[in-house]
Order: C-alpha cells, then sequence, then structure tokens
C-alpha cells in the first residue's frame, strides 16, 4: 500500500517583473528564501546574510532572489534597494498532498527541521520557470557563504553543471530502485548548479517529484528533497540539457575529494560548520554574524 502526499499544481508560475520588458536576459547569480512562518527568523537570517556576502565580494550585475510571501513581507524591499538585485514571489503556501512514496520502506527521519522539507522543496523546480535569462547560478542562500569574487564561477558553469560524487549514489527503497540495475551510481550536489530555464524542465521535475519515478540515493530527507529528482534529470535523462560536470572547488564542502582546492582561492563555502568567523574585503574584515544586520541596513554594497 502506498502512502500518498501531495504537493500543490503544476500550474504555478513565477512572474517576471514587468521591468525586463520581455527581452531576455543572459547570466544571473539566483537563490530562494522560503519561511512559510514569521517565526522563522533564523532561515531568514541565514538567507540574508549568504545573499550580503555575495553582493560584498562579488558585486553581481544580476542576482535574482525568490521569496516566498512571509520572506517578501520581510524583507523584500530592502532587498530591492541593491543595484542589481531581482525579487520574484514564490506560488503560495504548497498543499502537500499528492506526493507518492512507499513510506513504510523509506528511512526513518534523522534530523530535525524548522519546516517539513516537503512543503517547500518543490518550490526550487520553479526556478526553471525563469525563462527570461539564459542561464542560471543557483546557490543555496540557507548554508552557502562567498569569501571572494564568485564571477568565474558563473561564468565557468555551463548548463546544466554541479559537482559529482562518483559512486555515491546506492538506490534505495520507497522511490523507483525495482526498475534500475542495482549497484553504484555517481551523485551530484544542488547546492550551487547552473541550470538553463525551461518550462519543460520544470514540468518533468514536479511530475517525478510527485510521483517518485526517480532514483532515491538514500539521502535528501527519506527523498522528499529535491536533490535526488534533480540529480536523476541531470545524470539519467537529457531533460536538463547537456551535463557538464563542475569543478569540485566551486561548490567548496569540505570532503576528501576536494582537498586538492586552495582555500584561498575558494569563492565560497558550503556549510555552516564551514562558515569563518568573517569575511575578508580590501581595506576591512566584516564579521558573518553581522551580515544579515548589514544587508536590511542597506550595507552591503562593496
Amino acid at each position: 500500500m502506498r502512502n500518498a502526499l501531495q504537493i500543490g499544481t503544476m500550474s504555478m508560475l513565477l512572474s517576471p517583473p514587468a521591468s525586463m520588458g520581455g527581452l531576455r536576459q543572459r547570466d544571473a547569480f539566483i537563490t530562494s528564501c522560503v519561511m512559510q512562518k514569521a517565526t522563522n527568523d533564523a532561515i531568514l537570517t541565514n538567507c540574508l546574510a549568504s545573499i550580503c556576502s555575495l553582493l560584498l565580494t562579488t558585486r553581481p550585475k544580476t542576482l535574482v532572489v525568490a521569496l516566498d510571501t512571509v520572506a517578501r513581507d520581510r524583507v523584500g524591499t530592502q532587498l530591492e534597494q541593491y543595484h542589481g538585485v531581482t525579487v520574484v514571489t514564490l506560488p503560495g503556501s504548497i498543499d502537500v498532498a499528492r506526493i507518492h512514496r512507499n513510506l513504510s520502506a523509506l528511512p526513518a527521519p534523522t534530523r530535525r527541521r524548522d519546516l517539513p522539507i516537503e512543503t517547500y522543496a518543490a518550490h526550487r523546480f520553479e526556478l526553471w520557470k525563469l525563462t527570461s535569462w539564459r542561464k542560471l547560478l543557483y546557490f543555496d542562500a540557507t548554508d552557502v557563504l562567498f569569501l571572494r569574487n564568485a564571477s568565474a564561477v558563473l561564468a565557468d558553469s555551463k548548463p546544466f553543471s554541479a559537482i559529482v560524487r562518483r559512486g555515491q549514489c546506492t538506490p534505495h527503497a520507497g522511490t523507483m530502485p525495482s526498475k534500475v540495475e542495482q549497484g553504484l551510481y555517481d551523485y551530484i550536489n544542488a547546492g550551487v548548479m547552473a541550470f538553463k530555464p525551461s518550462i519543460a524542465a520544470a514540468e518533468w521535475l514536479y511530475t517525478h517529484y510527485f510521483s517518485g519515478d526517480f532514483i532515491y540515493c538514500g539521502g535528501s530527507d527519506r527523498s522528499f528533497g529535491n536533490q535526488d529528482v534533480i540529480r536523476h534529470a541531470a545524470l539519467e535523462t537529457d531533460v536538463l540539457g547537456s551535463f557538464h560536470e563542475m569543478s569540485p572547488c566551486h561548490n567548496y564542502r569540505g570532503w576528501s575529494s576536494q582537498r586538492h582546492c586552495i582555500k584561498e582561492n575558494l569563492a565560497l563555502l558550503h556549510g555552516r560548520s564551514l562558515w569563518p568567523t568573517h569575511i575578508s574585503l580590501p581595506h576591512r574584515k566584516v564579521p558573518t554574524t553581522e551580515l544579515s544586520k548589514r544587508l536590511l541596513n542597506g550595507q552591503c554594497s562593496a
């Protein structure tokens, strides 16, 4: 017997700002902040710190920030004051109702989250609908901190690209392992990735996330996260276009396979445990604990 959870509809659509005039933009950084509840201040604090670190170190020509309505009401105006920042609003609350999983075959939860991940994981697929841009470089604002100019990460990363972990995926029960050959599969980390927006890709991701028709690799929050379905689309199909392996040093996680990365050259750190006490800018150091406050006060311009 399959227990069912469902998320919203696939008709949800991010609308680009009217000021874009229908013209196709080129390349941009993009991230998202989802609060769902006004009490989730820690989520917002990390998000603003990450965004501020990018603005201070990189001065991106374009940064797209996708906010749910709660985060938009809190910080939308402050974000829009920064040159090059475009704010878009994510669809309303996701109704958990139609995600199909064999819950009895999935592992027990291993950690508690401030938000149930199945209520917002699919929001990331909305970003593929921003077809006004040619290429978007996504970073997870909950735990990515920029240390240096990341323009080269955007320029060097072809869509679709992400870092790869060889042989780190073992198909697990709960989704579609009966349809695939058993053995080890490659894995990717989607916390930093470059992709080409496409309505067709967004719909594919939604459909397969809902149905569980993808290889579940054993992580990604009991398959309710979005990473495994993105991994499946990128490595097992061509729905996201050709796959290009991102330089492992462009998304530094502190893994043993990244020991060769020169830390003094890293543009970003991915993982809150890796964040230093400050980021170094020309002629000054900025404590990481002050980044979110600086953004709200208009102090994240380089």
